[in-house]
């Protein structure tokens, strides 16, 4: 999928996002339930949340760049359409939040790196500011 259509969906749930951060031309549009699977050896889940030295923008960045180790480890040609979105406002409750993002073959989905939790986006539930593929 073109990186220009991946922006235009976050911009239909998020109109107003403020960056959207895609450097690769296209990507690949993985099942989530793939991504979840790439993701569980990663250890991720199980760090403990301590001060500023790790908590979630730390663990959102780790599993961003554990998918694209993934990648290459598969063989791919092209990243999956996977990042770190900032948001302001997740499931309904306000705070400042990083978490992951990634456009599957059914949807844009937020991802918890710790637990691998996982929902569709909703833009009556969140609101998220800056994406980075």
């Amino acid at each position: 999928m073109k990186a220009k259509e991946i922006r235009a969906e976050i911009r239909t749930i998020w109109p107003l996002v403020g960056f959207i951060w895609t450097p690769d031309g296209e990507y690949e549009i993985p099942e989530i339930e793939d991504v979840i699977k790439a993701l569980e050896p990663s250890g991720i889940k199980d760090l403990s949340y301590k001060g500023v030295v790790w908590e979630c923008d730390k663990s959102a960045l780790a599993a961003n760049d554990w998918i694209k180790r993934h990648c290459l480890d598969i063989g791919l040609d092209k990243q999956w359409a996977f990042g770190e979105c900032f948001a302001s406002k997740i499931n309904g409750q306000e705070l400042s939040h990083t978490l992951n993002i990634c456009r599957a073959k059914d949807g844009i989905y937020l991802i918890e790196a710790k637990g691998y939790l996982y929902r569709r986006a909703d833009s009556a539930k969140d609101a998220i500011h800056i994406v980075r593929m």
